[in-house]
């Protein structure tokens, strides 16, 4: 085995922000009705970059003005005067210019980059707290794609919006107030006429930016699908394959993508007419400006200087419209993820964390006791006034049948969901004025259905400790007779297991997780039908292993059978909760 492999850690300023946003579970950050209020954290965690960014793009806006003004002046004063060595200065001089304006744009993409990446960062890491901290009724109701489009698809075009629309937005601004100023300067006509063209495209950019609005949460929707199906594909692949339905799913995905495609399509079209307007609009404008300044030129009421010069800037005035057209179209996007992000940050918790919780005694001794418990889950009742004490270091057994409520009281006790009325204490202590984190690290699950990861035997086995030695998870591996077969294996600790534990057999995935329980060493341990999938050799192994392992540990040990259940001092039957 290698070195001892610890968890990745937030740095300190976004672990703040972090528990910012955590303060939701208590009800204590509530967002205001303005989209941008909630990002608000996480950008002043890269403030000085932004100032940074917005402040070379201010500079470049200005600094690109100045190539058209050499421009004139090679042309008035170089030019028609026959100036060689004024051509050959003002030539060099230009040349320089534009080798700088190279250099102000490679740092001004690369900062706007890093910013953008940065924001990414935090909020990808903000939004998945926020997922793992979600109740399990929350994801229950929510599917495992949608999760995943919002971490992703949502994040990333909040992303593109931050690069290509706020930040840019104060560069063009600046540039089109500087150009409008020149170009009303040069000549007030012409400047008119070339203004026309921006009541024509905000008409246009207001229609397609409703339309595009309704496009992009389709398309939020149709990704989300299509994630959800590929998601539950790959992860049911041995059912689909099992079961020959793989027709099935071709069809189900087709029919999601081409809705996708579909509505992506209608967004094309709009944004296809949008660029036709545009373009018209400019060839408009840039035929009337040729031919009234042609006939101003022909009066004498403009130089030819001047002239092409506004004709420049004109085209310079051109970009920063156009530029902003464009961002209105990407603040639909925006506005779109922004939703989704903020609606999955807003959702209450339904298992609040106590505002000061308390902490459990050093000597905590292990004592559960239900008092009245009852619990209804979607107005159905699972649990019923129930009363029950587990003295500490007791090992009991509860046995009924399928859905009579066993491992709810699992789950309650765990406060993965809470009680519907009465109290569950352990040491005398309400569980809900516990921190969850406190109540979970003393209490080990070992359940049917064992939750493998995509990481190393090694790395899977420290869910139990994280900060167990490479001797303590050897120990702990020969107790749960998982050590052999680990041996054969060409890594050993270090061998990676592929998705959901494939590679390993369902009596492995649960000698895997007793091997959890043994580093964890709880003042609790719960064996929820946890040797269903061994064979009778290895079960009898590990139950002869764990009466020593678990003498003075509170054992609850559930089954549908009285047959499974041995060594236990009280055995307690559960019929309709």
């Amino acid at each position: 085995m290698n070195g001892k492999t610890g968890r990745g850690r937030i740095d300190g300023k976004l672990g703040y922000y972090v528990k910012l946003f955590s303060k939701m579970d208590r009800g204590e950050a509530k967002f205001t009705k303005k989209k941008i209020q909630f990002l608000i954290p996480l950008i002043k965690e890269s403030k000085n970059k932004i100032i940074v960014a917005i402040s070379i793009a201010i500079f470049s806006s200005i600094f690109n003005l100045f190539p058209v003004i050499i421009q004139k002046i090679i042309i008035d004063d170089a030019i028609l005067k026959n100036d060689e060595t004024g051509l050959i200065l003002f030539s060099i001089l230009l040349i320089t210019v534009f080798i700088t304006q190279w250099f102000i744009t490679y740092i001004r993409t690369r900062t706007f980059r890093f910013v953008s990446q940065r924001i990414i960062f935090n909020l990808r890491t903000v939004v998945f707290n926020r997922i793992v901290s979600l109740s399990l009724k929350d994801t229950n109701k929510t599917k495992k794609g949608e999760l995943l489009s919002v971490v992703m698809n949502d994040v990333n075009l909040l992303s593109t919006s931050v690069n290509s629309g706020i930040i840019s937005l104060f560069a063009d601004v600046i540039s089109l107030i500087g150009i409008v100023f020149i170009m009303l300067f040069l000549d007030i006509y012409l400047a008119f006429v070339a203004f026309l063209i921006i009541p024509i495209l905000a008409i246009s950019t207001r229609r397609t930016r409703m339309k595009m609005k309704r496009v992009f949460m389709n398309i939020h929707k149709t990704v989300a699908q299509l994630n959800v199906n590929v998601e539950e594909s790959v992860s049911g692949i041995r059912v689909v394959k099992a079961l020959a339905v793989e027709s099935k799913q071709n069809r189900g995905f087709s029919e999601t993508n081409k809705k996708n495609f579909d509505i992506t399509m209608k967004g094309t079209q709009a944004s296809a007419k949008f660029s036709a307007i545009s373009s018209v609009s400019s060839f408009v404008m840039i035929a009337s400006v040729i031919l009234i300044g042609g006939i101003r030129f022909y009066f004498g009421s403009i130089s030819l200087g001047d002239f092409l010069i506004f004709y420049l800037y004109m085209n310079l005035f051109l970009q920063p419209v156009q530029s902003l057209s464009g961002i209105f179209t990407t603040f639909q996007m925006a506005t779109v993820a922004l939703d989704h992000i903020k609606e999955l940050l807003e959702k209450p918790n339904d298992i609040p964390e106590p505002e000061n919780p308390i902490p459990l005694p050093v000597q905590f001794n292990g004592t559960i006791e239900y008092q009245d418990v009852s619990f209804s889950y979607r107005k159905k009742p699972f649990i019923k006034n129930l009363n029950l004490k587990i003295n500490p270091g007791e090992h009991i057994g509860i046995v009924g049948e399928t859905g009579a409520g066993k491992t709810t009281l699992v789950k309650l006790l765990t406060r993965l969901y809470d009680v519907t009325s009465g109290t569950i204490l352990l040491d005398d202590i309400d569980i809900r004025k516990l921190s969850k984190k406190d109540l979970r690290k003393n209490i080990t699950v070992v359940s049917q259905n064992t939750t493998i990861f995509s990481d190393t035997i090694k790395n899977n086995i420290l869910f139990g400790n994280p900060e167990a030695t490479d001797e303590q998870i050897t120990e702990a591996t020969k107790l749960s007779n998982m050590y052999n077969f680990i041996q054969t294996l060409p890594e050993g600790y270090d061998t990676v297991l592929g998705d959901m534990g494939i590679g390993l057999s369902g009596g492995q995935k649960q000698l895997l997780a007793y091997t959890r329980l043994i580093l964890a060493r709880p003042k609790i341990a719960i064996l929820d039908e946890a040797t269903s999938n061994l064979d009778s050799y290895t079960e009898n192994l590990i139950q002869e292993n764990m009466k020593k392992f678990l003498t003075n540990c509170t054992t609850i040990i559930i089954a549908h059978r009285f047959s499974t259940i041995q060594d236990v001092e009280r055995l307690i039957l559960i019929e309709n909760g």
